[in-house]
């Protein structure tokens, strides 16, 4: 499953939050390590980097300030302080996933069970 699938899965889940979250809500990371299976209490940035090596890896540039961070913290960044939806993050992830398909370089990981 790509990010940006995963995001919008888990967005399905709960209403979204801001850190520090609750137990009846989730940010866009959050969602996408729950769609994954991933309880967030048990390691949940630790697992999603292994799905997603790229979140760790990637640097990023946010597409509303321009701040860089690597792609795990744009992430965290537009769902913290600009307050996006995880549907406009999945939208905004789907568009690098995209550009990078188009370069034949793959973003998903498999995981071994």
């Amino acid at each position: 499953m790509k990010l940006h699938e995963a995001i919008r899965l888990g967005a399905m889940l709960r209403p979204q939050a801001t850190h520090p979250f609750g137990v009846w809500n989730s940010c866009a990371l959050q969602a996408a390590a729950e769609a994954n299976g991933v309880a967030w209490r048990c390691f949940g940035y630790v697992s999603l980097r292994r799905i997603y090596p790229h979140l760790r890896v990637m640097d990023g540039s946010c597409p509303q300030c321009g701040a860089k961070h690597s792609l795990l913290r744009v992430i965290w960044h537009l769902n913290d302080e600009h307050h996006w939806t995880r549907e406009q993050i999945a939208d905004w992830i789907e568009t690098i996933e995209r550009a990078h398909e188009a370069k034949s370089e793959p973003m998903t990981a498999a995981v071994e069970a």
